[in-house]
């Protein structure tokens, strides 16, 4: 086997766990895989037990054998990255947020695209608009903290 079909098997592992990922928020969570739209029914927890069960036999079985077949890919993928990776990521994914989100949120931009709206219903949507800023801000400034681990405590529990 070449590092081709390697890679290959191994890019397979990763677009499982993602799938398996996503029909745990969709089966359990209730949030629905298009990322919008109205909340699912989670299954019964007995239900979403017994397909849980059946997942993680499935992600750990193709797991063992990708240890088998690319031992050094799958053990690169499986250590974590530095917490500062993390943190990259959640500042980056906050300023996203605050820069798709807010701008919307306008009322002036609401109304030329969709009509008209009452001044009670701007004044709600501008007091909106200040809260989710104000909380962005907050969820910023926890992710610019740097958070020092204890000896030998881990932040990755798989």
């Amino acid at each position: 086997m070449n590092d081709s079909h390697r890679r290959h098997l191994f890019a397979l592992l990763v677009q499982m766990e993602d799938t398996v990922s996503r029909m745990t928020q969709a089966g359990w969570m209730g949030i629905s895989p298009s990322g919008g739209g109205q909340r699912l029914t989670p299954l019964p927890p007995s239900q979403w037990k017994m397909l849980q069960e059946v997942l993680e036999r499935l992600v750990e079985s193709y797991h063992d054998a990708m240890s088998q077949l690319a031992p050094q890919t799958v053990q690169q993928h499986d250590q974590p990255e530095p917490i500062e990776v993390t943190y990259y990521w959640l500042r980056l994914l906050l300023g996203s947020l605050h820069d798709t989100l807010l701008p919307e949120m306008d009322p002036d931009r609401i109304v030329s695209r969709y009509g008209a709206l009452s001044e009670q219903e701007r004044e709600a949507i501008n007091r909106l608009r200040h809260a989710v800023e104000r909380e962005l801000q907050s969820a910023q400034q926890v992710v610019q903290m740097r958070f020092i681990p204890r000896r030998g405590q881990e932040y990755n529990q798989r």
